[in-house]
């Protein structure tokens, strides 16, 4: 029957808007660069990661991106006896994410459309469109974003890919091509 899995997404570990590096300067939403390691409390998810591997239960945050703060007051959080913590999205390869966490209590799972998918004889996606529609979906569902807002961040998104994902990419333990 396999084990409980129970997902926590990073998304909702971002810094309350008035705490971010970016924001501070200027106090422009515009200059908050959400790619960025920078702008999550990764003191308060490993604080999270290590109660929650130690069998207690926490507080998640909710955090609004439409706001760009926490909803109090947050969720109750705990994995369940013999499951396991399936933690998702874009830092969570990253080792300052897990850095709380013995090595062996993590498996890093990297998962991404990999390669490009046939439309016709003549005719194929890139993985990078992939993404891109991916990231659409996301952004409206999720953000509140059109997809032509998310088409102008594009750019920004990718530079994040650059810095963010793919360097530790190769320190994983198993590669998924979920194209």
């Amino acid at each position: 029957h396999g084990l409980k899995a129970i997902p926590l997404t990073v998304d909702h570990y971002y810094l309350p808007l008035d705490r971010q590096p970016k924001y501070q300067a200027r106090k422009l939403r515009s200059d908050v660069d959400y790619d960025a390691i920078e702008s999550m409390d990764v003191e308060l998810i490993n604080e999270h990661l290590t109660a929650l591997l130690d069998g207690e239960e926490v507080m998640t945050p909710e955090y609004c991106m439409k706001t760009g703060y926490r909803i109090a007051p947050g969720h109750r959080f705990q994995i369940p006896e013999g499951g396991i913590l399936v933690i998702e999205g874009i830092h969570a390869l990253n080792p300052q994410y897990s850095k709380a966490l013995a090595p062996e209590k993590v498996f890093k799972i990297f998962l991404s459309p990999i390669t490009q998918l046939s439309i016709d004889e003549a005719n194929v996606m890139k993985s990078t469109d992939s993404r891109l529609l991916r990231r659409m979906c996301r952004d409206f569902l999720f953000r509140g974003h059109s997809g032509s807002k998310t088409l102008r961040m594009w750019n920004n998104v990718r530079k994040g890919e650059d810095k963010w994902i793919f360097p530790f990419q190769n320190d994983t333990d198993y590669v998924m091509n979920s194209a």
